[in-house]
């Protein structure tokens, strides 16, 4: 009798989870079908990544050739080309790389305006086969050894050859010093940028976020004003204060303070002068700084959680930000009025980093 009991149990929990199973019948999925819309679909993803990263060197090379002269100790002399081959990208995604037409050897996949190398008539697909005479290698050191034989030249102008469509030709490319900040596309829905000291990382999600390039420039200066002024060996010991100063800090603790501060918290009080120096970075490399008003609105309607003034967030409010980036736009074309040098306001006691 309790035998009968559990098999009727059985046989009612087969019912049960056959009643939860799909009802309609779909059509059959050729395997060859999926594995081709797959490879469609990585191909995709990597020629979007060359269009992001050829953006966004646009953007940031301007800005890293304008500023050198800030930069102290952190320069470096480049022709103003970015190279890459299907080895920067994971092993499944050789054969999409591949098809998209980078190789086993360094293809140009971005120039610089108005670089060296732009000059030069160097354009993006151009392959690079050999620097001085001597045939680049190929394989997961070519970027790098192809960034030693330049930097051992120390500035002085690298004779070249590149193939284009078949044709091999030699151009000797002059370097021009620019910041030595290297910028990063990550992959990545989050709206975010970072700084780390060295370089930035910019998301694609935050390239979709911000359609044009005058917006993007705007957060690339703050995040190469952060490395600038030196902010993360000054903040990592700082509680409160990101590692990585992310530029969309979306996540805000604790009750709104509206309340009047004669002084930001300690984190607060550097991204305010990433804001204020990056407007004058961004500047000096001819972008417009109109633009910055309108990242900040964009970013305070997409997260309203920004516009009440908080202690213990590490950024300043929205208003907070908008208000003093008009103050310093102001600055800024009372300066150009004078014919006056585009140089960020110090502090009478500020010492250099």
């Amino acid at each position: 009798m309790r035998r009968v009991g559990i098999l009727r149990l059985l046989a009612s929990m087969m019912v049960a989870v056959s009643s939860c199973a799909p009802v309609s019948r779909m059509p059959d999925m050729a395997p060859d079908a999926v594995r081709s819309e797959r490879d469609s679909l990585r191909q995709l993803v990597i020629e979007q990544h060359l269009d992001d990263a050829e953006r966004l060197h646009r953007i940031v090379y301007p800005i890293l050739a304008a500023n050198a002269s800030l930069c102290g100790t952190r320069i470096a002399r480049v022709p103003g080309f970015l190279v890459e081959n299907r080895f920067d990208f994971p092993s499944d995604y050789h054969a999409a790389s591949l098809s998209a037409g980078l190789g086993d050897g360094l293809s140009v996949v971005a120039v610089a305006p108005d670089s060296p190398a732009a000059r030069a008539g160097v354009a993006r697909g151009d392959r690079v086969i050999a620097v001085a005479g001597t045939p680049l290698s190929t394989g997961t050191r070519a970027r790098r050894d192809l960034a030693e034989q330049i930097n051992a030249g120390n500035g002085a102008p690298i004779a070249l050859e590149f193939e284009r469509d078949g044709v091999q030709r030699s151009v000797t490319l002059q370097t021009q010093t620019i910041c030595d900040m290297p910028a990063i596309v990550e992959v990545n829905e989050a709206i975010n940028a970072s700084a780390n000291g060295r370089g930035l990382i910019v998301t694609t999600g935050l390239m979709r976020f911000l359609g044009s390039d005058a917006e993007l420039a705007v957060v690339v200066g703050h995040e190469i004003a952060h490395n600038v002024q030196g902010h993360i060996g000054l903040g990592v010991n700082n509680q409160g204060v990101a590692a990585l100063f992310d530029f969309f800090n979306a996540r805000w603790g604790g009750k709104p303070d509206d309340r009047d501060s004669e002084k930001l918290p300690i984190g607060q009080a550097y991204e305010a002068e990433a804001d204020y120096v990056g407007l004058y970075l961004i500047a000096r490399a001819g972008y417009p700084i109109s633009a910055a008003a309108t990242v900040y609105r964009r970013f305070a309607v997409s997260a309203p959680t920004s516009i009440a003034a908080r202690r213990d967030s590490t950024h300043p409010s929205s208003p907070a930000r908008v208000v003093m980036l008009d103050e310093t736009a102001r600055e800024i074309e009372a300066k150009r009025a004078q014919d006056l040098p585009l140089l960020p306001e110090l502090n009478k006691t500020t010492k250099s980093h």
